[in-house]
């Protein structure tokens, strides 16, 4: 660390450079770029990175299967509930797309973006908890 701040005049955005190419040259030797993380980092990192594994594999599973309206309903629900957020977060449907192999213009994409908008204007909404004006009956044996 000494090093770095003598270097860098203790300039946080010259330590950064220099640190980003400390760990592109380790990459470049063959070091994963994540063991710089700490150990807890490291494994969200890695649980993150089987999931969107995982999520590729069932998504080219359900394309390549005959596509029909339960699984055009089980991508849908994964395009509405995985994408981080809908223009406001910065996210980006291309590089989404682009990650679980998913086509940014077909109607399950479409509809669940449309859908996640929605959600988001759902938890916007004043008021608290969620309620129900619906009764509930139940049965006596």
């Amino acid at each position: 660390m000494t090093e770095i701040e003598k270097r860098s005049d203790k300039n946080t955005c010259r330590a950064e450079a220099i640190l980003s190419g400390v760990v592109s040259d380790l990459i470049k030797e063959g070091l994963k770029d994540y063991t710089v993380l700490s150990k807890a980092t490291q494994e969200d990192v890695g649980t993150f990175i089987l999931l969107v594994q995982n999520a590729k594999v069932v998504i080219k599973d359900i394309q390549r299967s005959a596509f029909n309206l339960r699984n055009a309903r089980l991508l849908t629900g994964f395009c509405a509930l995985v994408f981080p957020g809908v223009y406001d977060t910065g996210a980006s449907i291309r590089h989404f797309s682009r990650r679980f192999g998913i086509h940014r213009q077909a109607k399950y994409m479409r509809i669940g973006l449309a859908n996640k908008r929605a959600f988001n204007q759902f938890l916007k909404q004043k008021g608290g908890a969620c309620c129900s004006r619906a009764s509930i009956l139940c049965r006596q044996r």
